[in-house]
């Protein structure tokens, strides 16, 4: 019997494993990604296609000054494109794709962090839940041996404190639960499961991986120096077209026809070159310049920026380590309390004060805990090293 009782609970765990992966892959109601998966497929469906002319303008003239003589006039300007600005045109176009699949990664490995983070709120809620409640069945014991000892006023105002207290306690844990639910029920609405009951469970059996500060970057660049690079690039490429426009070059091919009545009629056809004024052209490349520069300057600080924020949470992943390590061994090696409760003439309520010390001690742990995994995720998203299974052990793994 026992046997199948093991299969069981391992089975559950996987499940528990794989709906959470699923929580944490899923991207119902991200409403920013959605809208990036339309502009993408309205991109994709619009791909960048050689067109020679710019634009073609047509004018019509018509006058009447008497009834023997009509003026008829008509215009055609054809504005034609360059080789170079065509193929200036199909890279912006396509560094507009790039920024918008960047906008589209980016917006993924965001919706996976405030779903890793989430989680972890559910799951360390539970956990304080959980220890509230021990420290109010510690602290119902202590009222109920106190009622038994009572002998002075003293002693009676004492107690009437702790009585008020567990009735703040109780009501604190009704909160605690209240909220706990609300957590639930936010992770439920992001996955099709059938029962919030089977989401506490699997909150139970999640097994997270030991935390490790020692990150290493998967991808050198960060998604923001990347979107950075892109505009850059960008900008160079709406500089080239700027000179391009500027240049002395065929702006205009004009095919004009004139009716001045029954004897005058003629066929026009001109060209038009646009030059540049030069002291105008320097001015505008100086702007350019500072534009590039600034820009430049933008990438670096991003870059640093991002480095800085990273060394910054591993130093502080070092510090929480070491605190909760210290929680952990104070509460293992407290020799005053494996002493005390071997006595003979141990006093129940000291024992009971010793317990509560060693739950309020494992209060101060879980919320270091949360914030350890916490300051994790955000070194992994840092880093391009989140994953949907970034946190989780793998069970099968443990198994063996």
């Amino acid at each position: 019997m026992q046997k199948y009782i093991i299969i069981f609970l391992f089975t559950y765990a996987l499940n528990a494993d794989s709906i959470f992966e699923d929580f944490l892959s899923s991207q119902n109601g991200d409403l920013n990604i959605k809208s990036i998966k339309l502009q993408q497929e309205l991109i994709s469906k619009n791909e960048f296609s050689k067109n020679y002319v710019e634009k073609i303008r047509l004018n019509l003239g018509y006058s009447r000054f008497d009834k023997s003589n009509i003026d008829d006039e008509y215009e055609v300007r054809i504005y034609p494109k360059t080789p170079s600005q065509m193929a200036t045109q199909k890279r912006l176009h396509n560094l507009n794709k790039d920024k918008l699949n960047l906008q589209y990664q980016e917006s993924k490995e965001l919706t996976l962090k405030s779903r890793y983070l989430l989680l972890l709120d559910t799951y360390f809620q539970k956990k304080i839940y959980k220890n509230i409640q021990k420290m109010l069945e510690l602290d119902k014991k202590k009222l109920n041996l106190s009622v038994k000892t009572t002998n002075t006023v003293s002693d009676i105002y004492n107690l009437s404190k702790l009585k008020y207290k567990i009735k703040d306690i109780e009501f604190s844990l009704l909160e605690q639960k209240e909220h706990y639910k609300n957590l639930l029920e936010e992770i439920g609405s992001y996955i099709s499961l059938i029962d919030i009951k089977d989401l506490d469970k699997a909150i139970e059996n999640i097994s997270f991986i030991e935390i490790d500060e020692t990150v290493e970057h998967k991808n050198g660049v960060k998604t923001s120096t990347k979107k950075e690079l892109i505009r850059l690039q960008m900008l160079k490429e709406e500089i080239k077209l700027n000179k391009i426009s500027n240049s002395l070059r065929l702006r205009s091919l004009d095919l004009g026809y004139e009716d001045r009545g029954k004897i005058d009629k003629s066929l026009s056809i001109g060209l038009s070159i646009e030059y540049a004024w030069p002291k105008r052209d320097s001015l505008q490349n100086l702007e350019n310049n500072l534009e590039l520069i600034a820009t430049q300057n933008e990438i670096l600080k991003t870059k640093n920026r991002e480095d800085k924020k990273i060394l910054v949470l591993k130093k502080e992943i070092v510090s929480l380590k070491k605190r909760l390590l210290h929680l952990k061994k104070s509460t293992k090696e407290d020799k005053f309390f494996h002493t005390y409760r071997k006595l003979k003439a141990q006093n129940p309520l000291v024992i009971l004060e010793l317990k509560k010390r060693k739950l309020e001690i494992e209060e101060t742990k879980i919320e270091i805990e949360h914030r350890l995994y916490s300051k994790f995720i955000n070194v992994l998203f840092a880093t391009n090293t989140l994953t949907k299974d970034a946190l989780f052990k793998k069970y099968k793994k443990r198994e063996k």
